[in-house]
Order: structure tokens, then C-alpha cells, then sequence
């Protein structure tokens, strides 16, 4: 994408813009998409040759991955006995180049083990974000006014806001 013009990245910017807008679930947006490149492909759009290529190569990458998270683990935590994948994404070096690769738990150095706890305390924090993201939004429809409101664009626009205002920094 980095090589592309100008031209092609709007006109695969357009192209995702109207996936999103013209379908509703994941199922119809990514059939849809499927298609619109489709189009482009026979359209002699090297872009979509591109975005082919590498979606297919995602959905391959995707299929291997969940076949090798079904290899478990039984780990207790907290009295539970949980199942927990085998296989887990880590960050290597190979030829002067961070590669992800998928590894089997017990053949990780401890430097990965750590850095790997390091990425998932990273997670949770921003789950914890996206979690008073939530709290945030669910207020708007407790505040005075907007009781009735059934989405927070609605509760904001009731009570005189935007909903980036609402948000934003000043809030």
C-alpha cells in the first residue's frame, strides 16, 4: 500500500466506505467486499490484486492459527482448572528482522514468556480504557433528559452535545 497513488488509495478508501454503508453485518460486509474487489480485479486494478493476495493470505494465517489453539494446556488459577492454547504469537528475531511466529509454550525462552506477560498487562489496560469508554457512553442515558434515548448519539443530541464533546477532553 505504501507504493500506491494517490488515485488508488481513494478509490480503495471509497471502496471500504461503501462496504460500510451499504451492509450491515460482518457476514454481508465481507461478502460484499469479496465482490467489490472481485470487481476491481477484473477491472484491471493492481490495488485489488494486492488486497486479494493479502486477504487471502490473512484467511490462511487465520485457519493454521486456530487449528493449532486447539492443542490446550490445563493450568489452575484461583481453585479453577482452565484450558488455555498451547500455541501462542511471539515476537523473534530472524536475518535482523522481528518476525511473529506461533510457538509452543514450553519451547519459549523466559525473556519471551515476559515479554509476552508485558503485551497481555497491556491488554488489560486497554480493555480497562474501552471498559470506561462503555461506563462513559451507558452515562449519557442516566444523565437527566435523555432517560429515553436508545443510543448515546441520541442521548447527546437531547441534552445539547455532541458526542465528541461529551467525551472529549474538557469533559
Amino acid at each position: 500500500m505504501k507504493h500506491w497513488t494517490n488515485d488508488e488509495r481513494t478509490e480503495y478508501s471509497e471502496l471500504l466506505d461503501g462496504v460500510l454503508s451499504e451492509a450491515e453485518t460482518s457476514r454481508d460486509r465481507t461478502a460484499l467486499m469479496v465482490a467489490r474487489v472481485d470487481d476491481a480485479i477484473q477491472a484491471h486494478r493492481a490495488w485489488a490484486r494486492e488486497i486479494a493476495a493479502e486477504a487471502r493470505q490473512r484467511g490462511h494465517a487465520s485457519q493454521w492459527k486456530s487449528h493449532a489453539k486447539k492443542a490446550r494446556v490445563l493450568v489452575s488459577y484461583s481453585g479453577e482448572v482452565l484450558s488455555k492454547p498451547r500455541v501462542i504469537g511471539v515476537k523473534r528475531q530472524k536475518s535482523g528482522q522481528v518476525i511473529d511466529q506461533q510457538a509452543l509454550i514450553e519451547f519459549l525462552t523466559f525473556d519471551e514468556l515476559r515479554a509476552k506477560r508485558t503485551a497481555y498487562v497491556q491488554q488489560v489496560k486497554s480493555y480497562s480504557e474501552s471498559i470506561a469508554l462503555m461506563d462513559r457512553l451507558i452515562a449519557l442515558q442516566e444523565m437527566s433528559g435523555a432517560s429515553d434515548a436508545e443510543t448515546p448519539d441520541q442521548a447527546a443530541a437531547r441534552l445539547g452535545l455532541t458526542l465528541d464533546d461529551y467525551l472529549g477532553p474538557a469533559a
